[in-house]
């Protein structure tokens, strides 16, 4: 690797710089993924600034090193569970593809926007595909391509519960990449294998596939390949009993997936070592883990991503039905729709608006009219009040009236008893 990096920087030719990024893209993607994506985009940047001045064959050739270099960000982007990028990296790349009519990459890019999709629960999209990539490559004869389109049918199957086909899709797999001594390939399958058995609950069936698979990525030294098996052995230990063993390999799988920075990796390791660290009784751990399992376990499948893949692939699909030219009239309509979609938007506010006025106005003409009553209400009652008052006023002047009536008739006037005293004093 250092050769190669020296002999870079001593190249001034831009072409000789193409080979040498790809042999550097190739080596460094399975032990230092984090540096593809910075390779990726430097060769990117280089291939268009040399496309302006080459022949026709020699565009060819570097059209399609820029949509490998796509293909490569997209992957790893993938992994770090930038499903929404990913998937338009992949898209990106597909095109470049087709325009060249290149077959064997075609299939190898749709293969993997099956792969994206089934990640994200998509089974449907996830078929159409893989199914689009496999007959490629069948016409073709891509054997080792079948191998790998075979393994992720298995999973697909897997995911869906069909464990016969599953287990039938992977172990042609594994055939095929034993008769092309495919290491990758074998180590893939037979990881699946075991993943399989695992769920069946055929432990030992599962630790001898899982192991199988561990040897060969270890010798391969595929570091995103050990995290996955430290994870799979880890889980088969724990399930054994063997908690030791479990937490060596949980720990380690963990400190690999931190490196790599794989949500995916680092959300089964720390949900393996919560398990062992609860069953040796160290809460405060197990805690720290399953804290961790959740912020990974939320990270890796947001709705927004979902909505993002599904809406790049109806684009996409609408794409593959129009020629270039209708590349125009396609983004015209988009911007139509937008357009008509703000005058919806504007429409529905102006009518939400109007229902909320109207509202607004019939809440403060019930509270006037309500206001009006209550007045009414109390005028009526001071009246009634001002009326009970009078009457009762009245009814004291009659009874004074009366009693003053009620003394002039008992008692006798002046006169009276005047004449009544004279009579007496003559007598």
């Amino acid at each position: 690797m250092d050769s190669l990096y020296t002999v870079l920087h001593s190249t001034q030719q831009d072409t000789a710089k193409v080979e040498l990024y790809l042999r550097i893209i190739e080596e460094t993607y399975t032990i230092d993924p984090d540096r593809v994506i910075p390779l990726s985009e430097k060769l990117i940047t280089i291939v268009e600034g040399i496309l302006q001045k080459v022949n026709k064959d020699k565009e060819h050739y570097l059209l399609a090193v820029k949509a490998n270099c796509f293909n490569n960000i997209g992957a790893i982007l993938n992994q770090k569970g930038d499903i929404k990028n990913a998937l338009s990296y992949f898209h990106k790349s597909l095109k470049i593809k087709e325009t060249l009519g290149e077959k064997k990459a075609v299939s190898s890019t749709l293969n993997n926007i099956g792969y994206l999709y089934g990640t994200i629960g998509d089974r449907e999209n996830a078929l159409l595909y893989y199914n689009r990539s496999l007959k490629i490559k069948q016409e073709i004869g891509d054997k080792k391509g079948i191998s790998r389109i075979l393994n992720n049918l298995g999973s697909l199957y897997d995911e869906i519960g069909d464990t016969v086909m599953s287990l039938r899709s992977y172990t042609q797999s594994l055939k095929i990449s034993e008769e092309l001594v495919d290491s990758v390939g074998m180590s893939l399958a037979l990881n699946n294998i075991g993943f399989t058995y695992d769920k069946k609950g055929a432990l030992n069936e599962a630790l001898f596939y899982y192991s199988k698979s561990y040897e060969i990525r270890t010798r391969l030294n595929d570091q995103q390949g050990i995290a996955e098996s430290m994870n799979n052995l880890g889980n088969i230990y724990f399930k054994n009993g063997n908690v030791s063993k479990a937490q060596q390999m949980g720990e380690r799988a963990l400190q690999i997936s931190k490196k790599l920075q794989y949500p995916e990796y680092i959300k089964r390791s720390s949900n393996l070592l919560k398990d062992v660290y609860l069953k040796q009784g160290d809460f405060q751990k197990a805690y720290k883990m399953l804290d961790l399992y959740m912020v990974m376990r939320d990270s890796i499948m947001k709705e927004e991503n979902r909505d993002a893949a599904l809406k790049r692939s109806f684009e996409y699909e609408y794409e593959l039905k129009t020629t270039a030219d209708s590349i125009k009239n396609y983004e015209a309509k988009q911007k139509e729709q937008i357009t008509y979609q703000n005058e919806i938007a504007r429409q529905r506010a102006y009518t939400y608006g109007g229902v909320i006025g109207f509202i607004l106005m019939l809440v403060i003409a019930i509270i006037s009219y309500k206001a009006y009553q209550q007045k009414q209400k109390a005028n009526e009652a001071i009246m009634l009040q001002k009326k009970i008052i009078e009457e009762k006023q009245k009814e004291v002047l009659d009874s004074i009236n009366y009693a003053k009536r009620i003394q002039q008739s008992i008692l006798p006037t002046a006169k009276y008893i005047e004449q009544s005293f004279n009579r007496l004093k003559n007598k």
